[in-house]
């Protein structure tokens, strides 16, 4: 009941503001008409209504294709750190970690709804999408980016931000990319149009040895035991095949991913070899019919499936020497125990839209879903020197034919009070057969008070359920201790309000939140304890993040974002949240010295991260990992040997050949995971 009261509180604060603003709204339609004019980037990603990403509820951030190419940005993964609030890295496992606003590192991705071309990628059993935000960017045409909840319309896992990637579906064109350690890709896009059926083709390759980069000490170190400091196992390669189709209103949309990586770090610990590599593949296939059943009616049905088959890499769960508490295991503890699980998990989806626009000035949503979720398979095994055992169904990492089904409703309603001001109100109801019903409401409203300037405030509520493997984890799933323990759904809640500035040639937008954030999920590791998933107390987020983009002429283009955040978690000794990074910047420069060459320049700086205060520790761990900064340097040559669609890129990342290190999770290396040093790419495309 108090939770209703200060819900419906805060949505009067900003019902309230709202309806002052407009009493002060500047009603000149010619004005708005112009601006419109200038404002060309759409998405219907906030409202599932195509609507200008400026003038939809929260913050939409557009990311180019071809303008990431320039920047240099290699992978989805890597082009989500340009987006102010967001930082990103690899863990320990080679693994996206996405921190947005200040939470994320013991989530790994899955605290973002990741879409690939508007169809749902997180995986049933771990909620990440880890093949796709490792996809190169030359595959991309653009990505749209909501920071903060996306509950409200996406449901489970769209915690602190949605992303949709848009691929390629117009153009015909290949590239050759190599680099250093050995990097090679390959990548190619056709599409063509005949007789009302479009369709296209996207199909890439890629594969690198690894960077042989030593991995620092990890916590068995202090002991004799393990292997670190030592080379990682970095090597990554995969494909992508991405087939699309549309006939009247009829769409097909499949992908095909596959891809194979090193097992980095290790999990755990450092590896003394190169142990059984982590793969995974996905396809998913989709399918969906409008129809216009009236001038202001229109419904949309679609139905997806996918399945995912994943291995993750094998881990030296405890080296020669250490032995476990209780019976002895059935090896002897003078050899090396290696673990590897794994799992094949599928979902089925269907989901019915109706969009009515009720008068000129309501557009009501209404959508139905339901989803079906389960663990085909399950399998583990364990290894000491020549023995070679398979896991017990009570040692899996998730248990075999577990199941989830999920029924949800979603009503929106974008009122529009005057040309000056729309109010979205909206609310979605979700409901999980294993652990009950969620309730994720959104009040947001934008103000344009004249043709430069503009004005949004926004609450919303979102969810994250506990993924699959660890709602159902074996009860003995990790070196024989328990992990199972009483967990439930994480909640946030965030206020957040923006101001814009728009002119042709300019771009300034400043916003101001405060996320509150209760039960967070997290696998707690610490030496000497029973590990566990197990929810979190009370964290608390405010921050600000400024943007600012400039064309000052048609030879110089600027994009640059700054943004601060101080995360506060109650349970934590110093009360700061484990992985937390403050300050987070970005500059891009472009040049265009002629038609044919242009020079761009990327500087980034990622501030102070927060390490984790373990107790009772004999290795004292970093309290605080040093702020870095790193610049990139790509040139791009068109129409190289006079061949017109013919390009060259030359990147060189990291010029000052800086080195860092980042928190680790789990938190097994005290001095953290290391990273850095210089990188170089050439790449050669052909537009036909």
């Amino acid at each position: 009941m108090a939770k209703s009261y200060r819900l419906c509180f805060k949505m009067s604060i900003v019902a309230t503001l709202l309806l002052s603003f407009n009493a002060m709204a500047d009603d000149d339609q010619d004005e708005f008409a112009e601006l419109m004019a200038l404002l060309d980037a759409q998405t219907d990603l906030a409202t599932k209504s195509k609507m200008n990403a400026d003038f939809v509820p929260g913050m939409i951030t557009i990311l180019h294709g071809d303008q990431l190419q320039s920047l240099g940005v290699q992978t989805i993964n890597e082009a989500l750190g340009l987006v102010p609030g967001i930082y990103t890295d690899v863990g320990n496992v080679g693994q996206p970690v996405t921190i947005v606003r200040g939470v994320g590192v013991a989530l790994k991705s899955s605290n973002l709804k990741i879409m690939f071309n508007g169809v749902p990628a997180n995986s049933a059993v771990t909620g990440t999408a880890d093949a796709i935000l490792h996809l190169p960017i030359f595959q991309v045409e653009r990505i749209e980016i909501i920071r903060g909840p996306g509950s409200p319309l996406y449901g489970e896992f769209a915690f602190s931000g949605v992303v949709n990637i848009i691929t390629r579906s117009n153009d015909k064109a290949v590239q050759v990319k190599v680099g250093k350690h050995h990097y090679r890709q390959l990548d190619a896009v056709y599409s063509a149009e005949q007789g009302g059926l479009k369709w296209s083709v996207n199909a890439s390759a890629w594969k690198t040895n690894g960077t042989q980069r030593l991995s620092g000490q990890d916590n068995f170190t202090i002991n004799g035991w393990g292997y670190a400091p030592g080379n990682i196992f970095d090597h990554d390669q995969g494909q992508l095949l991405v087939v699309n189709a549309d006939y009247g209103d009829y769409q097909f949309k499949s992908r095909y991913v596959n891809s194979k990586r090193g097992g980095f770090y290790g999990d755990t610990a450092k590896g003394g070899s190169d142990y059984a590599p982590r793969k995974e593949s996905v396809l998913n296939l989709h399918g969906n019919k409008k129809w216009t059943i009236s001038d202001a009616l229109s419904a949309t049905f679609s139905l997806t499936w996918q399945q995912t088959k994943l291995v993750e890499a094998e881990f030296l769960g405890l080296p020669a020497g250490p032995r476990l508490q209780g019976p002895p295991p059935p090896v002897i503890n003078l050899v090396d125990r290696t673990r590897q699980t794994g799992a094949d998990d599928s979902y089925q989806k269907f989901e019915l839209v109706f969009d009515w626009l009720a008068t000129d000035d309501h557009n009501l949503l209404v959508v139905l879903e339901g989803a079906r979720f389960k663990v085909d398979d399950s399998f583990g095994f364990m290894t000491a020197g020549d023995e070679h055992f398979t896991l017990d169904e009570a040692e899996l990492r998730v248990q075999t034919n577990t199941e989830r089904k999920l029924y949800s409703i979603v009503l929106q309603d974008q009122w529009r009070m005057n040309e000056n001001l729309d109010i979205t109100l909206g609310t979605r109801f979700d409901h999980y057969d294993d652990w009950g019903t969620s309730h994720s409401p959104r009040i947001a409203a934008v103000w344009r008070l004249s043709q430069q300037h503009m004005v949004k405030a926004q609450y919303s509520e979102a969810f994250r359920p506990p993924a699959l493997e660890q709602s159902n984890p074996g009860p003995d799933s990790l070196l024989g201790r328990a992990t199972v323990g009483s967990i439930t759904s994480e909640n946030l809640a965030t206020t957040e309000m923006s101001y814009i500035y728009r002119q042709p040639t300019r771009n300034i937008k400043a916003t101001v939140f405060k996320t509150d954030i209760s039960d967070l999920i997290e696998f707690h590791l610490n030496p000497g304890d029973p590990p566990l998933f197990r929810n979190l107390g009370d964290i608390t987020a405010r921050g600000v993040e400024l943007e600012w983009s400039e064309n000052f002429s048609t030879s110089w283009e600027v994009l640059s974002n700054i943004s601060y955040v101080k995360t506060t978690d109650k349970r934590d000794v110093d009360e700061e949240f484990t992985g937390a990074v403050n300050w987070l910047a970005n500059l891009g420069v472009s040049w265009n010295a002629s038609e044919q060459v242009s020079h761009h320049l990327l500087a980034k700086y990622v501030g102070e991260q927060e390490g984790a205060e373990l107790p009772h520790l004999r290795v004292p761990h970093v309290q605080t990992f040093d702020a870095y900064s790193t610049i990139d340097y790509t040139l791009v040559y068109k129409n190289l040997f006079a061949q017109e669609h013919l390009t060259i890129r030359v990147t060189a990342k990291n010029l000052g050949n800086a080195h860092w290190t980042v928190q680790a999770y789990p938190t097994q290396w005290p001095e953290g995971l290391t990273k850095g040093g210089r990188m170089w790419s050439v790449d050669f495309s052909y537009e036909f």
